[in-house]
């Protein structure tokens, strides 16, 4: 092994090393692991059962009742082992999927048959703050990381794609991904873009949106309230709500805190020598694009505020899709090389 592979090992180790340690000795810093996710935890551990009350309850608003109960759920189940409410198992959840994100990353990106590329890469993307800190520092215990690990195991099956056996998979991921929070179905549009026949993928539509309508009927049937609808509005609020929602992932992107200098690489790639993979081009790049107009039209249409959203939702959202643009950046960066390669010989 190289110097410069066990040194990315040992940075890598210490990054996992360093996002544990926020869950140890700074745990709980999130106000909706606090007033969400582990809230929710509590009243299911606590009432052994859908804790209708505490969803349908006035008192408990701020929570985003009509938020699916996977995590929840999960955190529950943790309660339910140690015994007693004890949040600290439950939130080294976090640095266990990030370890699990950077190792299906490695795997995605060693396909190459480079794994000392495949390492650099899955540095730099470790090195992300946002996911740093869904990790533990500063946003350990919420759902957005459990939604890229989703968007790394689906990328991993689309890449590797074999006709039934992956086809169930990616079903189930999606449906999985759909109850951990409700933008996880906008990962559907993935399926929309395989290679496969059209009674299998229209199977596949079916089962994979299933959990989440079933979730829907019981936010109806039980009457949980709600805290974001769509209306319709004039034209001129759609220009406007446009305008602010472009600026504001604009603005997210050059954030260097969060990204460094990422988002001016990636789009300085886009120009770079070297063809995107077939799979990229007709399936990656496609949903990437109808995801991004998904969250576009949930932004521009909510009766909520335009300006909630872009200041305390785009850097979660630009986190989730990031498994599809990252990959797509490794693309570029590694076909421009193999090009680089074959002028110089």
């Amino acid at each position: 092994m190289s110097k410069i592979k066990i040194l990315l090992i040992i940075l890598l180790t210490i990054n996992i090393i360093y996002v544990t340690g926020g869950i140890l000795f700074h745990p709980i810093q999130s106000m909706d692991t606090v007033g969400i996710w582990m809230l929710k935890a509590k009243a299911i551990y606590l009432e052994n059962n859908l804790p209708l009350d505490f969803l349908k309850s006035v008192n408990y608003s701020y929570s985003h009742q009509q938020y699916p109960l996977l995590v929840p759920f999960l955190y529950s189940l943790i309660f339910k082992l140690s015994g007693s409410v004890n949040e600290l198992p439950a939130l080294l959840m976090s640095p266990v999927v990030y370890l699990a994100i950077l190792i299906i990353c490695f795997k995605v990106f060693s396909k190459t048959n480079s794994s000392g590329l495949a390492l650099i890469f899955v540095y730099f993307y470790s090195m992300f703050s946002a996911l740093i800190g869904q990790a533990g520092r500063g946003h350990g215990g919420n759902a957005d990381i459990f939604l890229v690990f989703m968007g790394w195991l689906l990328l991993n099956q689309i890449i590797n794609f074999k006709e039934n056996k992956s086809l169930v998979l990616i079903c189930i991921i999606i449906a999985v991904a759909s109850q951990i929070k409700n933008e996880g179905i906008f990962l559907i549009t993935l399926l929309l873009f395989l290679k496969t026949s059209r009674k299998n993928k229209l199977f596949a539509l079916a089962s994979s949106l299933s959990p989440f309508l079933f979730w829907q009927m019981i936010i109806f049937r039980y009457k949980i309230p709600t805290d974001i609808s769509i209306t319709w509005l004039p034209l001129a609020e759609i220009v406007h709500n446009f305008v602010i929602l472009l600026f504001g992932f604009l603005k997210e992107m050059v954030n260097f805190k969060n990204w460094y200098i990422f988002w001016p690489m990636f789009f300085l790639s886009l120009f770079l020598p070297g063809k995107l993979n077939e799979t990229t081009k007709r399936i990656i790049l496609p949903a990437l694009i109808l995801q991004i107009f998904l969250y576009f039209i949930v932004f521009i249409f909510s009766d909520i505020p335009i300006t909630i959203f872009t200041t305390s939702a785009l850097d979660r959202v630009l986190l989730q899709m990031s498994p599809f643009y990252f990959y797509i950046f490794f693309g570029k960066v590694r076909q421009w090389s193999v090009w680089k390669y074959k002028i110089k010989h």
